[in-house]
């Protein structure tokens, strides 16, 4: 049995891997079940044993990812016990994905692919920006009369994001800076210095 589980996680580890290759080097989500099997070195029936379609794949890739960044941000938190420190590291958690070149790469295909899983997933993808609201909104003082204002946050820090991968230009300290003060009056924190750059 443990075998038989142990070659299971391959084929989908050599999926993933492969898929993240394929959108890497097309720039697109908009990629062949093809290209994607050919790049893992798997057959279709191995990948409809995990997968019921290449776009079930895409989703699972960008649930991964948004609980991966979920971690990032309550770890970082979690440094602080100050609400205005806990909102910088939230904030700079997001802006960061246009930051870091590697995670931009593989981040923008599924942006610019972002209306097209919506459409498929609704339900799927409210979930996964729930995650991310609630990540903030449980730190906040009066967090269930802060939700609200959380998702809004959410809705500012996630449109910069995506300005940038899409303009493929990086956020400036200065703009993180501004969208990390605004952010902690809306929330009603204290306003303090940001937290500085990672470095």
């Amino acid at each position: 049995m443990a075998a038989h589980v142990k070659a299971v996680t391959e084929e989908v580890r050599r999926l993933v891997a492969a898929t993240y290759t394929v959108i890497e080097q097309t720039g697109s989500t908009d990629v062949s079940l093809r290209a994607i099997l050919s790049a893992a070195g798997c057959s279709n029936q191995a990948f409809y044993r995990h997968f019921s379609s290449k776009d079930d794949l895409l989703l699972a890739l960008l649930s991964a990812g948004q609980r991966r960044l979920a971690d990032e941000m309550r770890e970082r938190m979690g440094r602080s016990d100050s609400p205005a420190e806990r909102v910088a590291a939230w904030v700079r958690c997001v802006l960061e994905q246009a930051v870091d070149e590697r995670t931009a790469l593989r981040t923008r295909p599924f942006i610019a692919g972002l209306g097209r899983l919506e459409a498929r997933f609704p339900d799927e993808l409210r979930q996964s920006r729930d995650l991310l609201v609630s990540v903030l909104a449980e730190t906040l003082p009066d967090s269930a009369e802060r939700h609200g204002d959380a998702y809004a946050t959410y809705d500012l820090a996630f449109g910069a994001m995506q300005r940038h991968l899409l303009a493929r230009t990086t956020p400036s300290e200065n703009e993180i800076d501004i969208l990390i003060r605004y952010a902690q009056r809306a929330l009603g924190t204290t306003s303090v210095a940001p937290e500085p750059a990672a470095s």
